[in-house]
């Protein structure tokens, strides 16, 4: 009984003292997990109504979208604290799609499909720089990183050919190709 009456009041003790630490302090916030800032901002990125996709880089500092305007598409880079825009890829007949960051933001990935053929290419362009790269072709899907930013994965959809959706690695440069696994309708190959 003893044992149960000490085990109760340091239970108590416990959650008061954990109270204690997270209790707000005079002039100091209380940040709970979802909850929004008093001094957030939330401010529309773009305007031109025009804009038909989009991605935000890792740090938050940049934002890639694509404008649609004529028939044609542009890619467009923002910096986000300045409002200045630039144009990353000047307007054409094709699609763009797909639009990711690097992990450390230097470099926009993107994909683009010409509508005489039904391949989609994955370029690489430094944020700022005049030359894409074109890093990979026949994806079905955006890429996505490894946590330290040396690998990519993807699909590669080859409906015409076998069927099948392939699960792809490669190096961040588009080199050394790997297939994972593959899937042919609901089927894992």
């Amino acid at each position: 009984m003893l044992l149960v009456a000490v085990a109760i009041v340091g239970m108590a003790a416990i959650g008061f003292g954990v109270y204690k630490f997270v209790a707000q302090r005079p002039g100091q916030a209380i940040t709970k997990p979802g909850a929004v800032s008093a001094n957030m901002k939330i401010s529309r990125l773009t305007a031109n109504g025009k804009t038909t996709e989009a991605a935000i880089s890792p740090d938050g500092k940049y934002f890639v979208y694509v404008v649609q305007d004529g028939g044609k598409e542009s890619l467009w880079l923002r910096q986000v604290a300045t409002s200045s825009n630039v144009q990353v890829v000047a307007p054409a007949r094709v699609q763009y799609g797909r639009q990711t960051f690097s992990p450390d933001g230097n470099y926009v990935y993107y994909n683009v499909r010409e509508p005489q053929n039904r391949t989609v290419r994955c370029i690489e362009r430094p944020s700022w720089a005049a030359c894409p790269v074109k890093i990979l072709t026949g994806l079905g899907s955006s890429i996505t990183f490894s946590p330290d930013g040396s690998r990519i994965a993807f699909i590669r959809s080859d409906e015409a050919a076998t069927g099948e959706d392939v699960l792809m690695i490669a190096n961040a440069d588009g080199a050394n190709e790997r297939r994972l696994a593959a899937r042919k309708g609901d089927k894992m190959v």
